[in-house]
């Protein structure tokens, strides 16, 4: 998120003349930012309840709904093709994903489990906090095709905004949840950690 921002700040600085964006933009701008701070905090939060496999699969599928969003918001228009060639490349890393996944499980003895064991593997949790993180993902860029068009917004501004936002997102929320409390304690104990963060 960091390099982002000051990719976006150095590429602002390129320009010859600064402008102010009016209110609404950056209020769109900030929309964005928010629901890239929720795609990316659900689909980390999933991995709590569901294994990194299905995450993928998950996102894998996101083509198809970004491209019928398009349609609707943006008035693009996709040849039946496309469709068809999104649909199958979804459903097929979709379907060998999932194989995996209940192959990976189905190995696992069950004596293993605890008497929850339905919860700790996640039950339903897993699948819709990544079905909402797959929405968002599918919302963004089409709010950001929106926004270059229509608000005539650069990219340059979009990404650092949008950047921002997300970030104060993310950090107050993890700053909530005592997530960065222990992730600063855990960079000072290992010191390695920070440096492949850094």
């Amino acid at each position: 998120v960091t390099g982002g921002e000051v990719t976006g700040l150095l590429a602002t600085g390129r320009g010859s003349k600064r402008r102010r964006l009016p209110v609404d933009v950056l209020m769109k701008i900030a929309l964005v930012g928010t629901f890239l701070a929720l795609a990316h905090g659900l689909g980390n939060t999933s991995l709590k309840y569901s294994p990194y496999p299905l995450k993928v699969a998950f996102k894998s599928c996101k083509l198809v709904p970004t491209m019928m969003l398009g349609a609707c918001v943006n008035r693009r228009s996709f040849t039946a093709m496309q469709y068809t060639a999104a649909l199958v490349m979804g459903s097929g890393l979709a379907t060998l994903t999932a194989a995996n996944v209940f192959d990976s499980k189905s190995n696992r003895p069950l004596e293993q489990h605890t008497e929850d064991w339905h919860q700790e593997l996640g039950h339903f949790i897993g699948p819709i906090l990544l079905t909402v993180s797959t929405i968002f993902d599918s919302i963004i860029p089409n709010l950001q095709e929106n926004l270059l068009q229509s608000a005539k917004v650069s990219t340059s501004e979009l990404i650092f905004v949008s950047n921002s936002v997300m970030w104060v997102v993310l950090v107050g929320y993890t700053a909530y949840s005592g997530e960065l409390v222990l992730a600063w304690r855990y960079c000072l104990t290992h010191r390695d950690a920070s440096f492949v963060l850094l």
